[in-house]
Formats: structure tokens, sequence, C-alpha cells
């Protein structure tokens, strides 16, 4: 690796200056100074007559109008020509803001000029009491770079009379590699650097390289306009840095007299009442340097998938990117988000095409410009000519592109091919949490059910395990399972032999009982530890810069911060308990700790509720990355059953995890309870406080074996599930059957609260079994040893929990289709078949999380009927939505009712009926 020398100083955050003597000119005339100027949208950039608001990027500054008939508009704003521009608009801006003076929901069109010169930028003075605005340009010639930049600040609220001292700072912020691959900016989801899996690593940002630092104390004062101008002349050389594109960056700072200079923005001294988020003057400017003659690659992605032989990964933070892209019928909205920032902000001339082809032949999108747009998160390319093709069929489709953008004035091209499946949606609940940490011995137990239950026995399930040890090669295992009752498993396990990483793809299909395609695809990812050898999360509270705590609540820590906010880490121990109030603000950051971490090490992060994926990463340890905080009311990427106000009391979320290391792995897993909204923030050890509307101290999430789960007659199952909190409790499980007798089994977790039997539930009875699923526990703590066991259930289930065996000619029953009004009490049902008698119904309601109800009742009419009722539920189980708000799937838990009738028939012989319900929200299936 080549060494780079610099010929002059060092870009520091703090400069000591001394004896510096202000040469300020208090104008007698105004300074002569740029500060407005006028903003022009081509006709068509908005819809005729809407109302626009025009956003600087770099400044902040909002400006609002209104376009003429055309679409066009013309606006004046604080600023330079040439700089970047986001532009909103609404038909009625004022009703779509939700308060005065914020911008519009939606997206942004991206306004800029072609490659203007000189360059322009700027940013904001003290927390947001003034700004800052520049121009000029950077050349090198030989190495030597010279740079000169005209500066003015709008300063309103500074006593601009003070004898200041300006510095600048001039760097180069590597963009690619010698090969053009670009490296992850801050707070990327994609990353060059990988897992042996593929999965991409998050990590800290490229550190820019300091070329030049300038100082002046030449200024000129327009005292009665809030106004201060100065230039900043640098000189510095950029030999021996390697081959790539950099871009060009600036930071300002200032001091008063002999004093420290401190940053532009993160001072007090250009005004007091700034309420800005902490940042710095850093700013990138629309400037780039090419060592090399690089030709970067384009970054793109259409709907989360890379385009082809993409050099780099992609993480979805709420989860995993599964393999099968699934598209709902209807229109396919095509869009390219542009993974790196900067390609959007300083490329030129974009163009898309498209392909799409199914067995009704092929729908092309003729080459059209395309601009760029924000999302609030992302930039995406999109047509000029929109281009929406019907899905109008079930099954597969391709879908084929070009993407193309001028970078650094050479056009990068990416190609997308796709196979694009067609089906309605379905939700998958593993049998195995995703992210659960093993331990070596341990076994991986496949299954996995679907939401809605499709009531179909000709579906099918891939379930793809590949496990990647620490030494030697990948090794894999695949099962192809029928789908029954809404069910794949297997008793056929993995065992993990050594440590290391896994993955595992499911993958399930199916036709409904309406002749509906119905489709499904999931990724999970987690570790295998060495027995022994734990990770840890992190003490205390994100933000906070004293004494930090294992332990600890917020309505009395920290106590020289109150008002800090209400963001925390994971528990620093495994087995810990962070209890979260239901509020919006009240989140965690995912970050594991290994203070002895090789450099090649990482992590891998997993919060996940039984029905649905809070967060998931691959990271650093130790590597703090914000934009994957999660917060109580995230939507979770619109995930069925994730709730119209995301986590709700009562619910929770287990926080798996550990680090991967050149010659070891290290194990973690903690929980996260979802508590009332008038409760504080507080992490503890487990048992000292309850973690559950019912006063449980201990529960068992069941992966197999759930409540109302429908078996076939002959089932064998392997007993799989995890305890809450997440320690090595023992599970004792009694299974009844119809005629009494019994099966037991002894069941011990591993260190982080996950079990696997090695034996098997043979279900030989036709009928309503009877489940004992009790936990306990007695050992050492993160804080104290525990000799009295602990006992519990599982959630919503009293004493016992049915599991319903059914022989292959049960009857799959017939009913009135569900009226649903959300909110509102549902009424799921059944027709008894003509001749039965002695007709018994069995009932259980369940989310992939608990029990919600369950009951017997003799069945004395043609007709038998169960009222759900998620206002009456919710009064017992708090994370239920009560109240119908909303609209889609997504709305709310996803609530599994299933029904079986058991009677005789005309002959005298004991029969069998089914129907299984999925309540979505909105509709019922």
């Amino acid at each position: 690796m080549r060494r780079f020398w610099l010929f002059l100083g060092f870009w520091l955050l703090i400069v000591p200056l001394v004896s510096a003597q202000s040469e300020s000119t208090s104008a007698a005339e105004p300074c002569p100074a740029v500060t407005n100027t006028t903003v022009v949208g081509p006709p068509g950039t908005v819809e005729p007559s809407y109302q626009i608001a025009v956003e600087s990027i770099y400044t902040g500054e909002v400006v609002y109008g209104t376009a003429d008939s055309q679409g066009g508009f013309a606006v004046d704003i604080v600023g330079l020509p040439g700089m970047p521009m986001h532009v909103y608009s609404a038909r009625s801006i004022t009703q779509a803001m939700r308060s005065a003076g914020e911008l519009p929901p939606g997206r942004a069109i991206l306004l800029k000029a072609p490659d203007t010169r000189p360059i322009a930028f700027g940013g904001q003075l003290a927390y947001g009491m003034g700004t800052w605005l520049a121009s000029g340009d950077v050349a090198v010639n030989d190495g030597a770079v010279s740079a000169t930049l005209d500066v003015t600040f709008l300063a309103p609220a500074a006593d601009l009379g003070l004898p200041f001292t300006l510095v600048g700072g001039l760097g180069l912020l590597p963009l690619t590699d010698a090969s053009g691959i670009p490296f992850a900016p801050a707070n990327a989801d994609w990353s060059p650097e990988q897992t042996a899996s593929g999965l991409p690593i998050l990590g800290a940002p490229q550190a820019i390289i300091p070329i030049a630092t300038a100082i002046t104390t030449d200024n000129c004062v327009d005292a009665e306009n809030g106004l201060m101008i100065f230039s900043l002349a640098f000189q510095g050389y950029v030999q021996y840095i390697p081959d790539g594109l950099y871009q060009w960056v600036f930071d300002g700072r200032i001091a008063v007299a002999d004093s420290m200079a401190v940053d532009w923005y993160a001072n007090r001294l250009l005004g007091t009442g700034g309420k800005g988020p902490q940042s710095t003057s850093q700013t990138e400017l629309p400037a780039t340097l090419n060592i090399g003659d690089v030709q970067p690659q384009l970054l793109v992605a259409v709907d989360g998938y890379l385009s082809d032989g993409s050099p780099v990964a992609m993480l979805h933070s709420v989860t995993y990117q599964p393999n099968t892209w699934i598209q709902p019928f209807g229109e396919l909205a095509l869009e390219a988000r542009i993974l790196a920032p900067w390609q959007a902000l300083l490329g030129q001339f974009a163009s898309m095409q498209f392909y799409l082809s199914g067995d009704s032949g092929t729908v092309s999108l003729p080459s059209t410009q395309a601009h760029i747009e924000w999302n609030g998160q992302f930039y995406i390319l999109v047509p000029d000519e929109p281009f929406r093709p019907a899905l109008e069929n079930d099954g597969q489709y391709t879908l084929e592109g070009q993407v193309s953008l001028n970078i650094d004035n050479v056009r990068q091209n990416a190609l997308f091919s796709r196979a694009v499946v067609a089906a309605e949606p379905l939700h998958l609940i593993p049998a195995v949490l995703p992210g659960t940490t093993f331990m070596v011995g341990d076994s991986f137990v496949p299954g996995i059910y679907s939401q809605p239950a499709l009531n179909q026995l000709d579906g099918q399930a891939e379930i793809t395990l590949t496990f990647y040890p620490l030494s030697g090669e990948p090794q894999a295992q695949a099962w192809t399972l029928p789908l029954q009752y809404s069910v794949a498993q297997t008793p056929e396990s993995f065992r993990f032999d050594q440590p290391g990483h896994y993955v595992v793809e499911y993958e399930v299909s199916g036709i409904g009982p309406d002749g509906r395609f119905w489709a499904g695809s999931l990724r999970t990812v987690g570790v295998v530890a060495q027995p022994g050898n734990h990770t840890q999360g992190q003490r205390g509270v994100v933000g906070y810069g004293g004494n930090q705590q294992a332990w600890f609540d917020m309505s009395v820590f920290p106590s020289d911060n109150p008002n800090i906010a209400p963001v925390i880490y994971p528990p620093a121990f495994s087995g810990d308990v962070a209890y979260l109030p239901d509020e919006a603000d009240t989140g965690m950051q995912p970050l594991l700790t290994s203070p002895d971490a090789s450099p090649n090490a990482f992590a891998i992060f997993s919060a996940v509720r039984p029905d649905v994926r809070l967060r998931q990463a691959v990271m650093r340890p130790g590597l703090e990355l914000p934009n994957l905080i999660w917060r109580n009311d995230d939507l979770l990427d619109g995930q069925i059953g994730a709730g119209i106000t995301g986590n709700r009391n009562g619910d929770l979320a287990l926080l798996f995890g550990g680090v991967v290391d050149e010659s070891s792995v290290s194990g973690y897993a903690s929980l996260a309870v979802i508590t009332d909204d008038d409760d504080s923030v507080r992490v503890l050890p487990p048992f000292q406080q309850p973690i559950s509307n019912a006063d449980d101290y201990l529960l068992y999430l069941p992966g197999t074996v759930r409540p109302g789960q429908i078996v076939p007659l002959s089932g064998e199952i392997a007993v799989s599930g995890q305890f809450a909190p997440t320690l090595p409790a023992a599970l004792n499980l009694i299974a009844t059957s119809p005629s009494g007798a019994q099966q037991n089994m002894l069941v011990q977790a591993n260190d982080y609260g996950y079990l696997a039997s090695e034996n098997t539930l043979h279900f030989d009875e036709s009928g309503i079994w009877q489940i004992t699923a009790t936990g306990a526990f007695a050992g050492q703590t993160s804080a104290a040893a525990i000799d009295e066991a602990v006992s519990g259930g599982v959630p919503g289930v009293a004493d016992t929990f049915a599991v319903y065996v059914l022989p292959d000619d049960a009857v799959l029953l017939t009913g009135a289709q569900p009226q649903v009004a959300p909110g509102n009490p549902v009424v799921l049902s059944v027709d008894v078949p003509e001749g039965w008698t002695q007709v018994s119904a069995h009932v259980t309601a369940a989310t992939a999380s608990q029990q919600l109800d369950t009951l017997s009742a003799d069945v004395t009419s043609a007709r038998y009927s169960y009222r759900y009722d998620p206002n009456q539920l919710s009064r017992t189980f708090p994370n239920i939505e009560p109240n119908g708000t909303g609209n889609g799937t997504a709305a709310s838990d996803a609530v599994w009712v299933t029904i079986v009738l058991s009677a005789m028939d005309a002959n005298g012989q004991p029969v069998f009926g089914y129907r299984q319900f999925t309540v979505l929200h909105d509709r019922v299936e």
C-alpha cells in the first residue's frame, strides 16, 4: 500500500491561534455580496399550478411559491447560482404540511445546475442562527493544489465587530478505490466489504485526507445587514495519494483574537439561540479529483435488488432481502435507487430502459431520460415517461434493463436482469426465530408457518440452510417439505459442529382454495458461538457522555442530563432485560462490543418480535450507526402484522447476535419488553420485574408445536423454541392424547435460551391433544445466582393449549364469507356437514406471539360461529390493535383462528372438519 505525503498542515478540529489581530473593515457602504439567487424550474418540473416548497440542500433554507400553468416556476432564495435544491410540490402546501414551516410529505425533485463554475456551496452558522455561502474553484496542476473561496456570513444575531480570525480546511474524501468500486458513506445500508456469505459489513466511512488550511483576518463587515465577507486562499499538494475518485471537502472554524478556533456551525459566537442538531460545518463540495483516471461504477438497485455483477452487497435494515423477488399483482412501478448519494448529486444525463417478459409476451419501455427524486432517505431515478407494466397473471416474469448516468463526465451503465414472481404475498413465521443465537452442538430444526393460513394441501416449502464455519468450506442442507395446514416442518435437523455463522432461505408457494397463487420468501442470519464465549451489548444511554451504567432507570439516570432522548443500547449482558415504554421517541441503537476484536471481525445483530423483524444488520463491533436505530413507532417496512403504530405495550423483542472473528465466535442474546407509555426506560437483570402484563417472569415461545396448530395424523415433530429472558432454562413438555396417553419431554436450552429436542413427539391419535409446556430456571444470571427456580409457560396459556391432530380424510369446512369492519367484531362461521351428529367445536385464536383465546362447545345447529373481537381481546392483550385504524395487512396483528369440528358421521364413525381463518386487519383469508 502506497504512503502519501502532505505538504501543508493538519486538518484540526480546534486550531490554536496566537495574537491574531482582526483587520475587519466596517463598511461605510454595504460590502459587495451576492446572497440571493433565483431558482428556475423548467416547464414540467411539477404539476401545473401546484404549490411548491424549494429547499436548499446545503443551507436548509426553504421558500414557497406556486408553479405556472406549465408546471414551471421561478423563486428567489438565499443562496448562490448553481446550488442544488429539493423541490416539493402539493396541490395545497398548507394543507399537506403537518405544521407551519415544515416541508410537505412525499418526494422531492432534485434540481441542480449542470457542472457549474465557479462551484457554490454553503451551510448554517451557530446551530441554525445564520447562513454561510461560499464560491470559488479548486485547481490541481502536477500535484499542486490552489483554491480561493469567497465566503459570505449572513449572521444577523452575531456581533460582527469582534476581531475575528477565519480558518478553512480543505481535504479529500475517497469515493472509490483504484478499480472504481465506491466506498460506502456514513450510514449506508450497503458495503463493498462482505462476509463469506455475501452479506455487507457496515462500517465507518472513509477518513478524509487533509490537504490544506487557510487562515485570514481580513474581512468586510456590514453590521447593519448582518453580513461579513472574506476570502480563503489555499495552497497544498496531493502527492502519493492512492488512485481513486475523490470529492473535495471543506470545513470552517472561527476564533476571536487569540482564542481557540471553533466550528462555524457548532458554536455560540455567531448566535446563542440556535436549536439545530449536533453537527459540524463539514461540507462536501460539488467537485471531484480523479487520480489514476478511474471510472467509477454506477451502483443502483431496483426494488432493493442490485444490478448484475454489482461489486457491493446491500442490507435491508429491517429484514434481509431474500433471493426471490415476490411482487403482488397489479402495476409494477420501476424506479432505480442510486446507492451512493454523490452519484446522484454529481451525476448528469440519466436514462433508463426496461423490458418485462412473461408468458403473455414482452412489454418494453423505450429508452427515456430520467430525473432524480429524493424520498427523504435515498435518491431515486424515475423515468420521465411513466412506465407501469401490469403483472396480470400469476407466475414468473423476467425483468431486464439498463440504467445509465454520466459520472465524472463518463457514461456509466448498470445492467439488470431478475426473475419476478407475481403472487399474493405470504408472511412467513419461521420455527426458529430470525437471528437465533446457536452454540456449537445445537441443532437447527427446519419449519415454517404461513400467514395467511391457506387451507391448502398442495403447497410447498423450500428451506435451505448454509453454514459458514470459521474453517473449512461452507456446508449446505436443503429441505423440500409439503405445506400442510399452513405449516411445513420436519424433525430432520442440522447439527452445528463448529463455530461460524449461518444463513437460512425460506421459500413457500401454493394455490389457495379459490385458485389464487400465493408465495413468500424470507432470509435469516445468525451466529453459532463457542461455549462460554460471550460478547456484550453496551452500557447506558445513547449520546450520554458521563459514566454509563449496565443497569439503570431513566426516571433518575442520567441525573445530570434528564432531557436526553430515550434511546438506549442493547443491554450489556446476555440474559438482561430492557423495558421500553410505548412512546414514539423510545428506541434502541444496535451495538455489540468486543474489545479484543481484530479489524476483520464483524458483528451480526437481530432484533425480532415473534411475528415481525425490527432490525437486522451486519456491522463492525463497537461501531455506532445511527441509521440502524429502531423506535417503537417504526412501521417496519409494512410487514404483515407489524401494526399501524409499530410496537405496542406487551410486545416482546428478542435481541440476538454475536461477533465473528478470525479464530472465535462469541454469542449474545437479551430481551426488550414494550411497556405502558407512562412507564420509564430501564435495563435490569432478569427476574427483577415481570416481562408481561400477566406478571410472568419467564416465558416459553414455541417454535414448533404451537397453540392451535393442526398436525396430520402420524406426524412427528421435534420440539424447538426460545425462552424469554434469554437464559439456559429447562422445558418440561407433556403431550396428552385424546385417550389420555402422555408423552413427556425434558429439553435444556442453550446459554441464550434456544432449545431443540433430540427426540420427537408422535401424534398417533386423531383428536384434540393438550400440551403442557413449562419452563424453569435456576442458576447464575448477570447479577446473582437464582437458587429457587423461576417458572413460566406459553404467553396467553393458563395451563394447557390444544393441538389438533387430523386424519387424511378430515373435511375442509365451508361457510359464509366473513364481513370485516376493522376494529369491530368479526363473525367466523363454518357449516356442519350433512349427517353429522354429536358435533363439538374447538377453537384457538392466536398470533405468532401468543394465544389469545381458546374454547370448546357443543354445536346444536347447522352452523357454528365464532366471534373474534379485537376490542375485547385488547383489554387482556394490549399489543393487539383495537380500533381498526389504517388500511392493509400491515395495520394490525395477523391472527390465526382455527376451528375444528369433531363429530360422528351417518355411519357412527368419528369424523373431523377444519377451517383456518387468518384475520388480516381489513380482510379475512
